[in-house]
């Protein structure tokens, strides 16, 4: 007979073994799972920064020869919650694009083209919708998605970093002030 799992033949009831050993583990797990067994708050700012630096240059590397088919309203970074319990976060940089008036058709199509000749080559995604269409990338761990719309002149995009483990810095960087790109914006 296992004498993990031994009956108490005088009492009628299981035995304390089966609880010893999980109290065990747990004790195990708990150790395991100490503070700074991690990386240290300075160490996860640093690979924050190194992200941002990524996104940042991605963008300016892809909206900078976009400023030929259209005006930025706006081109914003900051950092957003990516978890569903929080602990993780990514840098990402949201804006408009408005059609330069001298041009003439759906902007979206030259954006596809201007980054094309650029060597950024835009996939559609959901091909089957036709308002909005999507058309993305991804480079490096970098997601770029572009929109554009039936009914509006302009497309939106959304440049997302990697989610990132930030433990308990999560709000620290998802509270911090968003920061303009300045991409030839109005």
């Amino acid at each position: 007979m296992n004498p993990l799992w031994r009956s108490d033949s005088q009492v009628g009831r299981v035995g304390r073994a089966p609880l010893t050993v999980l109290a065990g583990i747990a004790v195990i797990a708990g150790a395991l799972a100490l503070p700074g067994c991690g990386p240290s708050p300075d160490e996860v700012r640093e690979e924050a920064a190194r992200s941002k630096a990524r996104v940042t240059t991605q963008s300016r590397d892809v909206l900078g020869p976009l400023t030929a088919v259209g005006t930025f309203a706006w081109a914003d970074g900051a950092w957003s919650g990516c978890g569903d319990f929080g602990g993780k976060a990514l840098y990402e940089v949201t804006g408009r694009i408005d059609p330069a008036p001298e041009d003439g058709g759906p902007l979206v199509d030259r954006v596809v083209d201007r980054l094309a000749a650029k060597g950024v080559r835009l996939r559609r995604i959901y091909p089957q919708e036709k308002d909005p269409v999507t058309f993305a990338v991804v480079r490096d761990d970098v997601i770029m998605e572009f929109y554009g719309y039936a009914r509006d002149p302009y497309v939106l995009f959304d440049i997302l970093g990697p989610c990132l483990d930030v433990d308990d810095l999560d709000r620290e960087l998802i509270d911090a002030r968003p920061t303009s790109l300045r991409l030839g914006e109005k």
